[in-house]
């Protein structure tokens, strides 16, 4: 009686449509492993663009192109001079700081410079900034590995 009781408060909270694709991909009916999507997805919606959401001027005006490349940053109003071929932990910094580092959000203005200018400086800079980080964060280490900094940095990666 215990595992029909589990049942039933699960399938309460869910819709018709979740019931129905469940019971899909237990019947082998849905996308299973080495599929690609496209052959599985039927009904496919546009979302707003992170073009449209990342390069917002207003998020874009926290950082300054002009001081990354001269590799000095400003996260949450604390600037640091910073050498990218170093540690990404700053003792000197709060908690949040040192997460925010890790988000990689200052890398928007850079990108959104290289679109409008075609100045591959810019583009460049981009590139030896997640190539340092790459280079100077050990898997593992904290908090660059931590696994909130690393949902956000693949997120804001993936979206230049």
């Amino acid at each position: 009686m215990g595992k029909v009781s589990l049942y039933y408060h699960t399938i309460k909270y869910l819709k018709l449509s979740q019931v129905v694709n469940r019971l899909r991909i237990m019947l082998g009916k849905g996308c299973k492993p080495g599929v690609s999507a496209s052959e599985c997805i039927t009904n496919i919606q546009k979302v707003v663009s992170t073009e449209t959401l990342n390069f917002d001027p207003v998020f874009l005006a926290r950082f300054s192109v002009d001081e990354l490349m001269k590799n000095k940053i400003t996260i949450l109003h604390s600037r640091k001079d910073f050498d990218w071929k170093s540690r990404w932990e700053f003792e000197d910094k709060s908690d949040l700081w040192n997460f925010n580092l890790h988000y990689f959000e200052f890398l928007f203005p850079l990108v959104r410079a290289w679109k409008d200018t075609g100045e591959k400086r810019y583009l460049d800079k981009t590139i030896e900034i997640i190539g340092c980080w790459i280079d100077y964060n050990p898997k593992g280490s904290n908090p660059g590995w931590a696994s909130y900094t690393t949902a956000l940095r693949i997120v804001t990666w993936i979206s230049y």
